[in-house]
C-alpha cells in the first residue's frame, strides 16, 4: 500500500517552480504503453488486488472505474469532504469528515467510515463524534478493518486506533498517542498495526497490545509496511529508516530531501521512495539499486510492484512523464503524460501489468509489461559540478542541484560546502574529494583534528574527513546552533545547552530560559558564540536572553533584553552584541556588564551581522540590514562607514579576520577594506549575481568563498593579491569608554579634519585680499 499524506491529514502538495541545475539527462522514450485515458477528477489512484478496478478520489469525489476505462459509480459528498479511499474485499471504503457550526463559532465535527460494494451501495456506516482527522485501511488477508481518528482534547491532540470487522462492527479501541503534533499516518499488515504521529511510530498486534515503540530522529512523513509486517520503512526529512519485525531500526539510508511518497512490495524485497527531486529504490537489505535525479523541487510520485518494478512520475517539466523502472534493467520505458499538467499519485498492480496514474485533468491507465522493452541506462548526476577558472584571485566555481546554504574554509584551504540536501568537500584547488546525502543541515563545525561535527533537525552527527560517520545522537530537539571547544561539542537547542564529548556522551546539560515567540511571526533563534574557556549562548525573539557559560557549562551570568539579538561576536574580555534596533551593546565577557552603547540614530536599520578581530589591530564591525557597514574601535568610537554616503550599493555581510587588518565585505562585489575603511581590493563577481551569503575566509586571509543567488560558489585565493604581513598574536581588549558613547562616537576619527579646514578658510581670504589690491591698483 502506498504511504499517502492523506487520510487523518491531507496535504495538498502545491507544485512550485524553482530554476534549479538539472544534473541528470533525459531517458529516451519509447511509445507504446498508454491504454487509455479518461477525464476523471481526483487527486489520488488506487489499483484493486486483482487488476479490474481504479478507485479515484479527492476531497470532494470518488469514482470507480474498471481497467476497461468504464466508470461503474460516482458520487459527490457535497460539504463533506473526503479523507480516504482504498479497496476492501468485496467492494471500498470512504473516510469523510462533517462540520457543523455551532451557536458563537463552535464547530463540531462528525467522522464517517462507510463502506460500498462495488455497485456503489452503501453497506454500513460507523460513526465518530468530535474527530476532525480520520483514516481508515484494509488489514491484509483477514476480516478486519483499521480505523485511526484523531480529536483535539484539552490543549493537545488525542489519536486513537479502532480495530473493525469487516462488517463495521468495534472490536476494540486504544488511544495511541497524546500530544502536539503535525503528521499523522498508519499502515496496516496481517499482524498488526503501525500509527506514527510526530516522530513516533507505535506497532499494535490485532487484539490491540503495543509491541514496539520507535522513535525517529525528526517528523515522519512518510511510512509503509508490508504484507507480512517483516519490514516497516519511514520516511523523514531527507532520510529512510527499515524497522524489522521486533522493532530493530535495520538500516537508516540518507538521501537528502524531504520524502512525501513510500512504497513497500508486498514481500518486502524492495522500497521505493518518491520526494523532492527525484526517486529512490532500496533493497530490504539497505542496497541501493537506483536513483532517478530530475533535480527539481516538484514532488514525485512512486509505486512499485511484487518483482520490483517501479513507476516513477517526473514533475520537473510539463508536461510530466511517466518512467517504468526495473531494478535490475533499467528504464524499460519513459512517455510523456500529455493531458497533465502535472501527475500527483501512481500506482502499479502486483505483477507490474497495469499502471494507473492520476493528474490534474484526468486518469491514464498504462500497461507495464508484454511491450518490447529495450532498456535505457539511468543517467548518472553529481550533485556539484566544478568549473576551474585560474583567473587572478578567482580559483574555481561551483554549481550545486539546490540551495547552498553554508561554507566552511578549512585550515590547508579546502572547502566544506553544505546545502539543502548535501555536504561537499572540495579541495582548494577545486577537486571534488566527497559528496554526502544528508538533509536539512543546521550547521557544520570543524575540529582542529579533523572532525566534522553536523546539526540536523533532532540529530548531531560526528564525521572525519574521509567521509566516515562516527556516531549519531538524537538531542531531543531542533539543533539551532552548536560549536566545538576543548574537544566537546557544544550544541544549542531551544532553551538547553548540550555538552557532548568527541564519543557523543552527553557531559552536561544546561537548561536556559528563552524568550516568547513573536505574536503572529513565530520568529526565534538560538545561536552560540565561544572563545577560550567562555561560551555565550542567544535565545532571541520577543526580546533575548544572553547566557554566558564556561566550557563545563556552569553558569557564568545572564541578561536578558526586551530587543531581539541578530548576531553577536566575541573578543577576549567582551561580547558584542547586534540588536533589531540598530543598536550595538559591548558587555565584559567575565560579569556582564555593560560597557558601552552606540549612539542612537547612527544604524538606522537592524544589526545582522558583527565581526571582531581577535588579536593585533582591535575593531568592531556590523553591517545592517540596510546595506551599510560600520566600523568601531573596541571602546566604541565610531570610526567609518562603507559604503560612503550617497551611493546605492548595499553591502550586508562581512568578515574580519584575527588580525583586524583587513575587513571583507560582500554586496555588488567582494571588497577588501583596510582598517581605515579604504578600498584595497574590489573583485567583481562571476556568475550568480548578487552575494546572497556571508564569506568565508580564514584568520589569515588566504582563501575567500562565497556563495552568489544561493547556488553558485566561488572561491578566491586573496593571498595573490595583498601584501602578506606578520601576524601579531597580541590579544585586543574591549575596553570601556572613557566618555560618554554619544559624545565620541558621534563622529569620525578624523584628526585632520579642523586643521584642513582652518587652512582653506585663509586660503580663501588670502586671495579674496589679493583680488581686491588687484583691483585696487588697477582704478
Amino acid at each position: 500500500m502506498i504511504s499517502r499524506l492523506c487520510g487523518v491529514f491531507m496535504l495538498v502538495l502545491v507544485m512550485v517552480s524553482a530554476q534549479y541545475v538539472v544534473v541528470s539527462q533525459d531517458p529516451t522514450e519509447y511509445p507504446g504503453p498508454v491504454l487509455w485515458f479518461k477525464r476523471v477528477s481526483g487527486l489520488h489512484v488506487e489499483l484493486s488486488d486483482d487488476g479490474g478496478y481504479a478507485l479515484v478520489w479527492d476531497t470532494a469525489r470518488i469514482t470507480l472505474v474498471t481497467t476497461e476505462g468504464v466508470v461503474k459509480f460516482g458520487a459527490d459528498f457535497g460539504p463533506l469532504i473526503l479523507r480516504s479511499a482504498t479497496f476492501v474485499p468485496g467492494g471500498f471504503i470512504v473516510c469523510l469528515i462533517n462540520t457543523t457550526l455551532l451557536e458563537g463559532g463552535k464547530e463540531f465535527v462528525t467522522a464517517y467510515l462507510i463502506a460500498y460494494d462495488l455497485d456503489g451501495n452503501v453497506l454500513w456506516r460507523y460513526v465518530k463524534e468530535g474527530v476532525f482527522g480520520v483514516d481508515a485501511r484494509y488489514v491484509p488477508n483477514s476480516n478486519y478493518i483499521a480505523l485511526v481518528t484523531l480529536r483535539r482534547g484539552e490543549g493537545v491532540r488525542e489519536v486513537t486506533l479502532d480495530l473493525l470487522t469487516i462488517d463495521g462492527k468495534l472490536v476494540w479501541s486504544r488511544e495511541v498517542f497524546r500530544g502536539d503534533f503535525n503528521f499523522v499516518l498508519m499502515s496496516a499488515s496481517e499482524v498488526g498495526v503501525a500509527v506514527s504521529a510526530g516522530r513516533t511510530v507505535k506497532f499494535l498486534d490485532l487484539s490491540g497490545r503495543t509491541l514496539w515503540v520507535v522513535n525517529a530522529s525528526s517528523e515522519i512523513t512518510a511510512m509503509d509496511i508490508d504484507t507480512q509486517g517483516d519490514v516497516l520503512v519511514i520516511g523523514e526529512y531527507g532520510k529512510v529508516s527499515l524497522v524489522d519485525g521486533e522493532g530493530n531500526v535495520v538500516w537508516e539510508r540518507y538521501v537528502g530531501v524531504p520524502i512525501f511518497y513510500m512504497d513497500v512490495s508486498d514481500g518486502g524485497e524492495y522500497v521505493v521512495i518518491g520526494g523532492w527531486k527525484g526517486a529512490w529504490c532500496f533493497s530490504s537489505g539497505g542496497t541501493k539499486l537506483w536513483e532517478y535525479i530530475h533535480g527539481a523541487d516538484y514532488v514525485t510520485p512512486v509505486a512499485v510492484s511484487d518483482d520490483g518494478r517501479a513507476v516513477v512520475i517526473d514533475n520537473s517539466k510539463s508536461p510530466p512523464k511517466a518512467l517504468l523502472i526495473d531494478p535490475n534493467r533499467g528504464v524499460l520505458w519513459c512517455i510523456e503524460l500529455e493531458e497533465l499538467i502535472a501527475g500527483f499519485e501512481a500506482d502499479i498492480s502486483r505483477d507490474s501489468s497495469l499502471i494507473a496514474v492520476i493528474g490534474g485533468f484526468g486518469l491514464y491507465l498504462l500497461k507495464g509489461t508484454g511491450l518490447p522493452s529495450p532498456t535505457t541506462t539511468l543517467p548518472k548526476y553529481s550533485p556539484i559540478n566544478i568549473t576551474i577558472v585560474n583567473k587572478g584571485p578567482h580559483v574555481w566555481s561551483a554549481k550545486t542541484y539546490d540551495v547552498a546554504r553554508r561554507t566552511y574554509i578549512l585550515s590547508n584551504g579546502d572547502v566544506i560546502i553544505t546545502t539543502e540536501s548535501h555536504i561537499h568537500y572540495v579541495s582548494r584547488n577545486g577537486s571534488l574529494i566527497w559528496s554526502k546525502p544528508l538533509g536539512n543541515i543546521k550547521k557544520v563545525v570543524t575540529s582542529p583534528k579533523g572532525l566534522l561535527a553536523i546539526g540536523l533537525i533532532n540529530n548531531v552527527i560526528l564525521m572525519n574527513l574521509n567521509c566516515t560517520m562516527l556516531w549519531s545522537r538524537d538531542v531531543g530537539g531542533s539543533v539551532e546552533d552548536l560549536t566545538i571547544v576543548n574537544d566537546y561539542i557544544i550544541t544549542v537547542t531551544w532553551g538547553k545547552v548540550l555538552i557532548l564529548d568527541l564519543d557523543g556522551n552527553l557531559i552536561k546539560e544546561t537548561s536556559i530560559s528563552t524568550p516568547s515567540k513573536f505574536v503572529g511571526i513565530g520568529f526565534k533563534r538560538g545561536f552560540v558564540r565561544s572563545l577560550g574557556d567562555f561560551i555565550v549562548v542567544v535565545f532571541s525573539g520577543n526580546g533575548s536572553v544572553i547566557q554566558a557559560l564556561t566550557t563545563e557549562g556552569e553558569p557564568l551570568w545572564i541578561l536578558k533584553l526586551d530587543k531581539s539579538v541578530f548576531d553577536l561576536d566575541l573578543t577576549s574580555n567582551g561580547v558584542v552584541v547586534g540588536l533589531v534596533n540598530g543598536t550595538l551593546i559591548a558587555l565584559n565577557l567575565s560579569s556582564g556588564e555593560i560597557l558601552w552603547r552606540s549612539p542612537g540614530g547612527l544604524i538606522n536599520e537592524p544589526v545582522i551581522d558583527v565581526e571582531c578581530s581577535k588579536s593585533g589591530n582591535p575593531i568592531v564591525v556590523a553591517a545592517s540590514k540596510g546595506g551599510i557597514i560600520y566600523a568601531f574601535s573596541m571602546n566604541g568610537t565610531y570610526l567609518w562607514r562603507y559604503p560612503k554616503v550617497g551611493t546605492e550599493s548595499m553591502y550586508r555581510q562581512v568578515e574580519v579576520p584575527y588580525d583586524g587588518k583587513y575587513v571583507i565585505t560582500l554586496g555588488e562585489n567582494l571588497t577588501v577594506l583596510n582598517r581605515a575603511g579604504d578600498v584595497v581590493e574590489s573583485i567583481k563577481i562571476g556568475e550568480g549575481g548578487i552575494l546572497e551569503v556571508a564569506p568565508t575566509a580564514p584568520p589569515n586571509l588566504s582563501y575567500v568563498v562565497t556563495i552568489t543567488s544561493h547556488k553558485v560558489i566561488h572561491y578566491y585565493e586573496l593571498s595573490k593579491l595583498l601584501t602578506k604581513t606578520t601576524t601579531t598574536t597580541t590579544m585586543t581588549t574591549l575596553e570601556t569608554a572613557v566618555t560618554t558613547p554619544t559624545t565620541h562616537a558621534a563622529t569620525p576619527e578624523k584628526p585632520l579634519a579642523p586643521l584642513i579646514a582652518i587652512v582653506a578658510i585663509l586660503a580663501i581670504a588670502i586671495i579674496i585680499t589679493l583680488l581686491a589690491m588687484f583691483k585696487g591698483r588697477k582704478s
